[in-house]
């Protein structure tokens, strides 16, 4: 799968659900429809197949692959290209905070808008442009692009990210943040 459709297929499941995102894979073979499972199937192992485990719950990842920071802790391989990864810390009411460090990858054909920078020179927003998508940005800053959705929000779907809009990825530590407020660009 290229970088392009595995970006695509993020920021459609990201927004729309991984029903959605399946039915747009399942759209892109020969076949027409999407099969189901019928209430009288089981589980079962292929025939002659190694029987199924216990569990079908991923395992979690655990040791080099996992960060601590201010014990938040989360993965510490970025998306896409990215060594690292960031992520915003968000409770129910209080300041959002970055955990780990932004690095900017380049412009992306879904991520090719403005940055701009703290009086440190540091990352702080990003202007969504046309054709961007959520989890594309997040592979450009090396940050998960789910908080980045919630602490701007633009999550769950209906509240999508829309051209002009500009995201914060640095949140100040002294502004107060709730999931009631509505998006509102920062204050320049």
């Amino acid at each position: 799968m290229s970088r392009v459709t595995r970006i695509a297929v993020r920021a459609v499941a990201g927004t729309a659900g991984v029903g959605l995102a399946i039915s747009l894979i399942a759209g892109c073979s020969a076949s027409s429809g999407m099969l189901t499972a019928s209430p009288d199937e089981t589980d079962a192992a292929p025939a002659g197949g190694p029987p199924l485990t216990e569990s079908t719950t991923p395992s979690q990842p655990s040791g080099a692959d996992l960060q601590t920071i201010e014990g938040h802790t989360f993965s510490a391989i970025g998306p896409g290209d990215c060594a690292t990864n960031a992520m915003i810390a968000i409770e129910r009411e209080g300041p959002g905070k970055l955990l780990g460090e932004l690095t900017d990858m380049g412009t992306s054909g879904y991520a090719s808008g403005p940055v701009g920078y703290d009086e440190q020179g540091k990352i702080e927003t990003y202007t969504v442009q046309p054709g961007d998508a959520l989890a594309a940005i997040g592979e450009r800053f090396c940050i998960d692009y789910i908080t980045v959705g919630v602490y701007n929000h633009r999550t769950p779907p209906g509240k999508t990210i829309q051209p002009g809009d500009i995201l914060v990825l640095r949140p100040d530590p002294t502004v107060t943040w709730s999931p009631d407020d509505e998006y509102a660009p920062p204050a320049p």
